[in-house]
This record gives C-alpha cells, sequence and structure tokens, in this order.
C-alpha cells in the first residue's frame, strides 16, 4: 500500500488500518510528513495500492499523534489517526439534542 500527500510525494506504507498508518522512512523526511498531517490537509490524502491505483476514497481522518521508533537512519513511524466531524454535522447534533 501507498500514500500520496497533498505535498505530491508517495510513500510506501507498510500498514493501514482505519486508525493506524505505519511507515519506514528516511529520518530527514519525518517532518515534511508530519507537517502534512493536518486535519484539512489528511482529507486529501489518497490511499493507492501497489499498482499506484486509488484503491480508497481520500483519508477522512486526522492526525492524533505519531509515534517514532529509529533504526538507524530510517525510522518507524506510527501515525495514529483519529475521524474528523465536519462543523455543520457537530451543529446539528447539538441542534438535535445530542451531546456537546
Amino acid at each position: 500500500m501507498k500514500i500520496k500527500l497533498l505535498n505530491g510525494n508517495t510513500y510506501n506504507a507498510d500498514m493501514v488500518t482505519d486508525y493506524n498508518i505505519t511507515m519506514t522512512v528516511d529520518l530527514n523526511e519525518v517532518s515534511a510528513i508530519l507537517s502534512d498531517m493536518t486535519e484539512e490537509n489528511m482529507k486529501k490524502i489518497e490511499l493507492l495500492d501497489g499498482s499506484d491505483v486509488v484503491c480508497g476514497e481520500y483519508v477522512n481522518k486526522a492526525l492524533d499523534h505519531a509515534e517514532m521508533q529509529t533504526k538507524g537512519e530510517q525510522c518507524e513511524l506510527v501515525l495514529i489517526m483519529y475521524d474528523t466531524v465536519p462543523v455543520a454535522d457537530e451543529i446539528l447534533n447539538i441542534l438535535l439534542g445530542g451531546a456537546e
């Protein structure tokens, strides 16, 4: 599986689940990757399969936190995601008597 970030860079992802993306990347790329993981940008990150064909919708999640385990010049980067809630839906839920 690959992910394509908003900046156009494509990275191999060792594992992609609903809430985690695990990647092995060069240490010097970590800051660039994390800077793309804002809530707005995450909605524009594409998931690609091995043939570089889009195999899912844009990621409608945002970065909660990242965990990094350094291995020499590379690191295993685990991106922990959370669901994003559009503001309109949140307001509607409050108006309908839902929890704030």
